[in-house]
């Protein structure tokens, strides 16, 4: 198994797909599961086949369509989202939640 936590991390969009089609190649390779982490949702939806997310420390995984959805990403995140399709990929989008006026 390959394991990788934000192995795209501050790269630009060319080097995001670059290093995901590689760990994607590694993995196929040497017949393999890639496991990353990544909190760019979009990324995650273009590049792998499955998602996992960890509402509450609870597993919830299944393919990019049923897991990337409004309903699951604020239960998982505590913040609204908006998915739409993109090419035929999911796009996810957090939405700015309601800010609460402190009186100052």
């Amino acid at each position: 198994m390959l394991l990788a936590d934000e192995p795209t991390a501050a790269l630009d969009p060319g080097h995001q797909f670059r290093i995901m089609m590689l760990l994607r190649a590694e993995a196929v390779e040497r017949h393999r599961a890639a496991v990353v982490v990544l909190h760019d949702l979009s990324l995650a939806a273009l590049c792998n086949d499955l998602v996992l997310l960890m509402p509450d420390l609870r597993v919830i995984a299944g393919d990019v369509a049923t897991i990337l959805t409004p309903f699951l990403l604020r239960e998982a995140h505590g913040v609204p989202f908006a998915v739409t399709q993109a090419a035929g990929t999911p796009v996810v989008l957090p939405q700015c939640p309601t800010m609460i006026q402190s009186g100052n």
